[in-house]
């Protein structure tokens, strides 16, 4: 694997060099970068093992790169039934479709 090192960049090399697996490494790189991650942020996802809390289905989607769904990431989404047919979905439409 080449990583080319940017200074303003290397933080996130330094953050990522105990991790061993080669995909969670992968995992970390790529949502760093994708999500434009500070320093606390990324290092917060790695503490809370952000990665060895996805499913097995997930993980091998994320090696495969296969297109992934908001699904795969959420445990236990939570669907709202929008009975109503509001086009616009404001805080207060929301908070009247859950109450």
């Amino acid at each position: 694997m080449c990583l080319v090192m940017k200074k303003c960049h290397q933080w996130r090399y330094t953050e990522l060099l105990p991790i061993k697996d080669e995909n969670e490494l992968i995992y970390y790189l790529n949502i760093s970068i994708e999500q434009n991650l500070s320093r606390n942020d990324l290092r917060y996802k790695i503490k809370t093992k952000e990665y060895e809390c996805l499913d097995e289905k997930t993980k091998n989607k994320l090696i495969s790169v296969q297109e992934s769904k908001v699904v795969d990431f959420v445990k236990d989404p939570v669907l709202i039934k929008n009975s109503n047919n509001y086009t616009e979905i404001s805080e207060k439409i929301l908070r009247k479709l859950i109450l």
